[in-house]
């Protein structure tokens, strides 16, 4: 065989190789991608959780500094006010984003 037949050979091999190769790492790319994304909905659904978790003790401590017990009218009445500040303040800081920009 001469040297001329063995690059022919070997540039046919690395050509039939590379689309193989490259459909092989595109595929371990968008695997990565797909685990990535689920990971992050999984991370954010953990978070929006303990998020709520941690308001709901904030509202019932906060509630009974105040004297008012977790199954009375008032206690219902005292976290609808906490939501409303809450919601208020978001609403404050996303104004306030939005006017340094």
């Amino acid at each position: 065989m001469t040297p001329s037949e063995t690059d022919h050979r070997r540039d046919s091999l690395i050509s039939s190789v590379t689309p193989v190769a490259m459909a092989f790492v595109g595929l371990v790319v968008i695997f990565v991608l797909g685990v990535a994304y689920n990971h992050g909905r999984t991370l954010q659904q953990e978070t929006a959780n303990a998020e709520t978790a941690a308001i709901e003790t904030e509202d019932a401590a906060f509630c009974a500094t105040l004297g008012i017990t977790q199954n009375s009218f008032l206690f219902a009445r005292c976290r609808s006010g906490l939501a409303d500040i809450r919601r208020a303040h978001q609403q404050r800081l996303a104004s306030d984003a939005i006017g340094s920009f």
